[in-house]
């Protein structure tokens, strides 16, 4: 069965300052592939399936023209791009998604929802779980993708299964407990919430008339409207202001009350890639633990570190630190508590 991929793609550039800016969030910055930026990676990552068709990616007006260089760079220059005129979080755009997508598919078509600025290593293992994913959606379930966990994150949300490393029903989600709860939860055999979901526009869209019945309304209005003014030969569907629309995560709108809810679990090499830690934990690091980016860097007794710089820096007696020095701006934090990044 063919799969739609809808790819969110936004931010506002704060949790990894200077790196990312409003007007340069980190789905187009390359952090782990020094040549692809987290979008390029999960454009490509859509080859990965054969049944997947023509993407559509969901973004503010700021980033439109990038997403759309980006689709070209694929190879995907008819793909639609979802323009939102304010970020209103992932319900409002899942659902204008979807509804778009219902004028074009049968109500069983497939939807992959992914964010942008997400890795994921382990092809096999994702393919593994895209094909239990399917199974599933076709007995009328929302089916939410797992993430073995490593370690006691308490960034990440989790899933509690009904039937823990089996794919099957959800129990419970937790929204990003401490690190006791973290403990207490995978020993229950909770994973990862990955933020990656596969359903049927049908399955969807019942769903949420049963459970907010307003926002889809109000995100079906939006997407009728943006069809009298789309064209073909741009692919570009602009939504009107939606100043009404209440701005809240899919998870809580949908997720966490519905009763169609599934799980996969997969070890698949996940990270959201949220914060300085992320980094350097999947940076290339030296003899002394370090991840080092720029040209003209200068450490004396320096370990465990993650130093980006686009100028000349020396930095002597530190461990376990983030020195960030850009154009933008300059940060120095510990390299431990993502917590203390902008916000």
């Amino acid at each position: 069965m063919r799969i739609v991929p809808v790819i969110l793609c936004g931010g506002f550039g704060t949790r990894l300052w200077p790196l990312s800016t409003p007007e340069r969030p980190k789905p187009f910055l390359p952090l782990i592939d020094p040549d692809k930026s987290l979008l390029a990676q999960t454009l490509r990552r859509i080859g990965w399936y054969p049944d997947a068709i023509s993407p559509m990616v969901v973004c503010g007006a700021l980033h439109h023209q990038q997403v759309r260089s980006h689709l070209r760079e694929a190879g995907w220059d008819a793909s639609p791009i979802l323009i939102e005129s304010s970020g209103k979080n992932t319900a409002p755009a899942i659902l204008a998604a979807v509804h778009w997508l219902a004028q074009k598919y049968e109500d069983d078509g497939l939807i992959i929802v992914m964010p942008a600025d997400h890795i994921i290593t382990g092809k096999q293992a994702f393919l593994a779980a895209l094909d239990q994913a399917v199974g599933l959606a076709a007995q009328d379930k929302i089916v939410t993708f797992g993430c073995l966990p490593t370690v006691p994150r308490t960034e990440f949300g989790y899933i509690v299964p009904t039937a823990p490393g089996l794919a099957g029903d959800v129990r419970r989600f937790v929204e990003k407990p401490d690190e006791a709860g973290a403990r207490t939860l995978i020993a229950e055999g909770a994973l990862y919430n990955s933020g990656i979901f596969l359903f049927s526009i049908r399955t969807m869209l019942t769903q949420a008339q049963r459970l907010a019945s307003t926002l889809v309304t109000q995100t079906k209005r939006a997407t009728q409207k943006a069809a009298q003014e789309f064209t073909h030969a741009t692919c570009d569907v602009f939504l009107a202001p939606w100043p009404d629309v209440q701005a809240a995560p899919i998870d809580k709108v949908v997720m966490e009350k519905s009763d169609r809810m599934a799980v996969v679990p997969a070890n698949m090499g996940w990270d959201d890639v949220g914060s300085f830690l992320a980094l350097w934990r999947h940076g290339v690091r030296d003899k002394q633990g370090n991840v080092i980016r720029g040209a003209d860097i200068e450490l004396a007794r320096v370990t465990n570190s993650l130093i980006i710089a686009d100028k000349p820096i020396r930095l002597v007696d530190m461990d376990g630190m983030v020195v960030i020095d850009t154009e933008i701006g300059q940060l120095t934090q510990p390299l431990n508590n993502p917590a203390s990044s902008p916000t």
